[in-house]
């Protein structure tokens, strides 16, 4: 009978704060934009903290909180890696080109369905996930960062509906005109690149 080896774990492991370039984003101040870079940060340092306590004293209270604060992390990284700036435009080929025909009719389709789910009243998310096999793209509003999350299913396009997100500079009604500078300023190259 063979004996396994001790399985070693690395508890040095730590989630880095990122870095985004937001120097070509229009409408969205840099003030708001490192308002929600502040934010991102306490994501990091809390899913690092709650990985430790969890690591050290097991405790369930830890695993309850994990799943807000490391989405909370993932999102944003996710969100803010698309922010380019104006200029970059979706091309009209491709897997997402496809992906929005077969569940939308077209980027145009698609829009109108983000445009509607981003309408929702509530704190919480906007994702356009690609299921891979299928190659659909679907729309989900997700409340804050761990409820209603799609299964097996690649993020794509995604949006942050919280008011921190938009209140600096939109206000309290701005939301709408949040999430149309957002699409003004989606870095479609990066988006394409998640449907590869």
């Amino acid at each position: 009978m063979q004996q396994r080896a001790a399985v070693q774990r690395d508890t040095s492991v730590t989630y880095k704060v990122r870095e985004f370039n937001f120097s070509r984003v229009e409408g969205i101040s840099s003030e708001a934009l490192q308002d929600h870079l502040t934010l991102y940060k306490g994501y990091v340092e809390n899913t690092n903290r709650l990985l430790k306590e969890i690591e050290h004293e097991g405790g369930k209270d830890a695993e309850h909180r994990l799943a807000f604060e490391f989405n909370g992390m993932k999102l944003h990284e996710l969100f803010f890696e698309t922010l380019g700036g104006p200029g970059s435009a979706m091309r009209t080929s491709g897997v997402l080109a496809e992906a929005m025909d077969i569940s939308y009719g077209g980027t145009k389709g698609w829009r109108d369905r983000f445009l509607a789910v981003a309408s929702t009243r509530g704190i919480g998310w906007v994702m356009s996930a690609r299921e891979v096999a299928t190659n659909r793209l679907l729309t989900f509003w997700i409340d804050e960062h761990h409820f209603g999350l799609p299964a097996n299913l690649q993020p794509v396009i995604l949006l942050d509906c919280w008011e921190h997100a938009y209140l600096k500079d939109f206000g309290v009604k701005g939301r709408e005109e949040f999430v149309e500078t957002v699409l003004h300023n989606l870095n479609w190259s990066v988006i394409e690149k998640r449907c590869s």
